[in-house]
């Protein structure tokens, strides 16, 4: 006999076609009438994101009192674990890591329990590392809803599984976890004539959503009716006990490897704000943790954890999926920017009080100004630093007593001040310090450029004086025409799509491309050269500057686009020169492999584009990864790249309704923007170490402190985190939760085993790790003992 096994549940987002106010509301008032039906049935009820546990929890605690009665009873079940459920493809690995830390911190704290169903019902598609980060945070089962069947086949249950061979048991929903009412029977039918022959164990979820609402007792009375008309047993229980019985009845589950997608490819770029804020909050949570771990194990220094949990918090609620997708209406995102620049402005201000303390400590004599330059990313890097204020011509820039190339260039501030720029050569999670003293600086006679053309020891950079596109960028080592045809065009999209772009898997209706206004070479020197093109497309205006650095491998394009479209997409488009090309994108902690259909698809920092390309010598494998510090969309038609910068639908507009006059569109106005271009012989995992470096410094640039005289116990140079070989990626230092120990995360990037070298404070550790493992480390520097521990520190 089959057997459904049914659970009420209530989809609530706290944010969407309504204001925080009203979603924290909402959850209150939800959670009253749950317990109405709870108490005076049999129904078993489910609802999942910390966040509103917490909030229950302080605003009426009688009510989590009740919660929490059913709960130790069974009819309540706490599932997800994780602050919210987020968007599933655009937030960084880490973050998904801090959802189920805190998440579960949160839970434990307040209902002495953790969630072991992991349950993200209403996200838009699944990357492929979530099992291991999953299997590794102590969750059993995963429940999600899309991509639908019509978008991805998929079995009703089936072992999820990651690169490195984590799994985790998950079960779709079909069809929709909304059900209620005389949809019942409907929804009841259709799963038993489409899996009732494979399935005599079937779960069924079912209750009112979006805006709350959950199961009424009318629902009940109808589920139970409907069961007995159709001759199947209805069990009220768990989602955890419905993967218990299934384990047991059940001995083999069909595996599917990789991701899950897609659903609803637009939210990979609308809202730009939103996603860029993202990345950048990301990135320095990250940092501030870094440096407060240094100062907090070398000088004793209090850890700000308090801080740091709640930015970590208030960045993970404003991941939530329709919040990051860019789908919510635009008070919402009032209330979500609020939320995100907390975070933020928090993270600055831990780097900015954090770094000082480490420089406040540096020997510096004599009398000169210095200028301590920080590494924040965990990688050797060699990058441009821009000071503004700037030194007078007549100083020189020092390093170890050698003077150092700068460049004088365009200011931010029309106020007569100066603005300079040079390279600095950094050592990971460290610092150099640099001198500036009074002198001449050494006079370099520069080549004056031919027009339009910039070239270094690495490349020759043309731009066209027609278009303001790249007419060619010839890499000089390899002997390689990078691209096969002119490159970084700005081509506009036709998209009449809603902001979702339901049912869209490719934007090609190209409608026209910028065209020139004005190109001319701004900056000539001993540093780098820079070339501006501006162009114009209907209302809108765009500017590229094309910078080459003279001793840099790589080429850095700054963009500023004033956008007036409406649906409307802009790309940028980069024609490789390769033929059999294969594709790699950044995931969240990992990498994967898609086919060049171009079908638009989710990424985080960088894309690659490598195949096989014909130079003047031979015959080779080359490449070209593009990394840029704010997008998450991309498609790859053949060996054309393309980058995705904005759309423009309307706000939170839902096809088939049609747009009102008067409605207010996405991403109108000026966006800023930076992507580098890295040329490459051979495959990138050659150049994974540069790849990754490059990814974390166009995002969390080298910062710099003056500072004056004054004695101190550490050197000039100064190193605090260094793991090696490049194909591991390190991430996290921080402190432990629970302990005074610290906390290093690291994961492997090329799918080879590999004997990691972790440097940490002066200690050397070995560590052996597997293809595509997230690796994390509980140090005690004191006792130098090495645990490892799961992503729950434990």
């Amino acid at each position: 006999m089959t057997r459904v096994y049914a659970v009420s549940n209530t989809h609530i987002d706290p944010v969407w076609l309504w204001r925080l106010r009203e979603g924290i509301w909402v959850v209150r008032n939800t959670v009253r009438k749950v317990l109405e039906v709870v108490n005076r049935s049999k129904a078993v009820f489910a609802m999942s994101s910390a966040i509103m546990y917490e909030w229950l929890k302080e605003i009426e605690p009688r009510l989590f009192d009740e919660v929490l009665s059913v709960v130790n009873e069974g009819r309540w079940e706490i599932v997800g674990g994780w602050i919210v459920e987020p968007d599933c493809n655009l937030p960084c690995g880490e973050s998904y890591v801090r959802h189920a830390l805190y998440g579960q911190m949160i839970l434990e704290k307040l209902t002495g329990r953790r969630a072991v169903v992991a349950y993200n019902i209403d996200s838009f598609g699944h990357n492929a590392m979530l099992p291991q980060i999953l299997a590794k945070s102590g969750f059993k089962y995963y429940v999600f809803m899309r991509p639908k069947e019509e978008e991805m086949h998929l079995p009703l249950v089936f072992w999820w599984e990651s690169p490195d061979g984590s799994r985790i048991l998950a079960y779709r929903v079909p069809y929709s976890p909304v059900v209620f009412g005389d949809e019942l029977r409907r929804h009841l039918d259709k799963m038993l004539k489409e899996y009732g022959r494979e399935h005599d164990l079937m779960l069924l979820l079912y209750g009112r959503g979006d805006h709350g609402g959950g199961p009424s007792l009318e629902d009940v009375k109808i589920l139970e009716e409907v069961c007995r008309d159709y001759g199947v047993e209805v069990v009220h229980s768990t989602i955890e006990e419905y993967f218990k019985e299934l384990l047991k009845s059940r001995k083999f589950f069909p595996v599917v490897k990789g991701e899950l997608q897609h659903h609803a490819r637009g939210c990979y770029s609308a809202y730009s704000e939103i996603k860029a804020l993202n990345r950048k909050t990301e990135h320095m949570l990250l940092a501030a943790e870094r440096v407060a771990s240094i100062c907090y194990s070398l000088f004793g220094e209090k850890y700000p954890e308090e801080d740091l949990r709640r930015a970590w918090k208030l960045l993970l609620f404003s991941q939530f999926h329709d919040s990051l997708a860019g789908t919510c209406i635009p008070e919402a995102y009032e209330d979500i920017r609020a939320v995100i620049y907390e975070a933020l402005n928090k993270a600055r201000e831990i780097v900015d009080i954090y770094t000082q303390k480490i420089s406040s400590k540096i020997n510096l004599e004599g009398s000169e100004v210095y200028l301590v330059v920080f590494n924040l990313t965990p990688f050797n890097l060699k990058y441009p630093v821009e000071v503004e204020p700037a030194w007078t011509p007549d100083k020189v820039l020092l390093l170890e007593d050698k003077a150092v190339d700068y460049q004088f260039v365009e200011t931010s501030a029309a106020a007569g001040t100066t603005r300079a720029v040079f390279v600095a050569d950094l050592p990971s999670l460290g610092y150099r310090v640099y001198r500036v003293v009074l002198g001449e600086s050494p006079v370099k006679s520069e080549e004056a450029p031919k027009k339009l053309e910039i070239e270094n020891k690495f490349f020759k950079l043309k731009i066209s004086e027609k278009t303001g596109y790249i007419e060619y960028l010839y890499d000089k080592k390899h002997g390689v025409q990078v691209f096969s045809q002119q490159a970084a065009v700005p081509v506009v999209v036709k998209d009449e799509s809603d902001t979702w772009s339901h049912e869209v898997d490719a934007y090609t209706e190209e409608e026209g491309c910028f065209t020139l206004s004005s190109v001319e070479l701004i900056e000539n020197g001993p540093v780098r050269s820079r070339i501006r093109a501006m162009y114009t497309y209907g209302e809108s205006k765009l500017i590229q500057d094309f910078i080459l650095y003279r001793n840099l491998d790589f080429i850095e394009v700054r963009v500023q686009v004033d956008w007036r479209e409406k649906h409307r997409l802009l790309r940028l488009v980069f024609p490789i020169n390769v033929f059999n090309p294969v594709v790699t994108y950044e995931i969240s902690y990992g990498t994967i492999v898609r086919e060049s259909n171009g079908e638009e698809e989710p990424g985080q920092r960088w894309i690659d584009v490598s195949g096989e390309v014909a130079s003047l010598v031979e015959k080779r494998t080359y490449g070209v990864t593009i990394i840029n510090d704010s997008k998450y969309s991309y498609s790859v038609k053949g060996p054309e790249l393309r980058l995705t910068v904005l759309r423009s639908p309307a706000y939170a507009h839902r096809a088939p309704h049609e747009v009102r006059p008067g409605q207010k569109y996405l991403d109108q106005g000026l966006h800023e923007f930076k992507y580098l271009i890295f040329p490459h012989r051979g495959s990138w995992k050659e150049h994974c170490g540069k790849i990754f470096s490059l990814s974390e410094a166009i995002v969390l640039e080298p910062i710099y402190v003056v500072e004056v005289p004054h004695r101190g116990e550490l050197d000039k140079v100064g190193s605090f985190l260094k793991v090696s070989p490049e194909n591991v990626v390190a991430t996290v230092l921080k402190k432990c939760e629970k302990s005074g120990e610290l906390v290093v995360r690291f994961y492997e990037v090329a799918g080879k085993e590999t004997k990691a070298t972790l440097k940490l404070s002066n200690r050397e550790y070995s560590v052996k790790i597997d293809p595509y493992e997230i690796k994390t480390l509980k140090i005690d520097l004191k006792r130098g003992k090495v645990t490892e521990v799961n992503l729950l520190e434990e």
